[in-house]
């Protein structure tokens, strides 16, 4: 996938999220249903995981030569969603700090904080090249050291995949 058609996969799935998100009612956007985390707690886990990415495409890129060189080969975007669902599989979870903790109580200032981030990390993306999308490698919590494209793939994926669980509240499904 080039760089392009990241970030048209990246936009899209932040839109989707705004727009399946923005028409739910206030107490549905808050509610939990059993130890499934809210439609406010899936927004702001995302919020969490695009932050560390948005840093690491602003600084230096040799700053990310701490995190070794690619000794592998890239993979593909089937491969590295069907490595993040194995790892799901064998029990991996969110990590503490991307657990959702702040507690929202205002719907508007989530989606206006979800929508910054996400303008932000991919205004940080539009500056990289294609080539060095596959020169740097970026650690993540469950799947170890990634290029940054395959870093880019969990992102797409992973919104995608949270979206999958709002979408399954039944408030999301009666708006849709």
């Amino acid at each position: 996938m080039t760089k392009e058609k990241i970030i048209q996969e990246l936009q899209k799935g932040f839109d989707k999220a705004i727009n399946t998100t923005e028409v739910l009612e206030v107490t549905s956007f808050f509610q939990r249903i059993g130890s499934k985390w809210s439609v406010a707690e899936n927004l702001e886990h995302l919020i969490l995981s695009v932050k560390p990415l948005t840093l690491a495409f602003s600084v230096p890129k040799f700053f990310l030569l701490l995190f070794g060189k690619p000794n592998r080969q890239i993979r593909t975007y089937a491969e590295l969603v069907n490595r993040y669902q194995n790892k799901l599989e064998e029990g991996g979870r969110a990590t503490s700090s991307f657990i959702p903790k702040a507690n929202y109580t205002d719907k508007a200032l989530l989606l206006k904080k979800f929508k910054t981030e996400n303008q932000r990390f991919l205004k940080s993306l539009v500056k990289w090249d294609e080539k060095d999308l596959d020169r740097y490698l970026i650690p993540h919590p469950l799947l170890g050291k990634l290029y940054v494209r395959e870093m880019l793939y969990f992102t797409i994926y992973h919104t995608q995949h949270h979206l999958k669980a709002i979408n399954n509240y039944d408030d999301v499904k009666q708006a849709n």
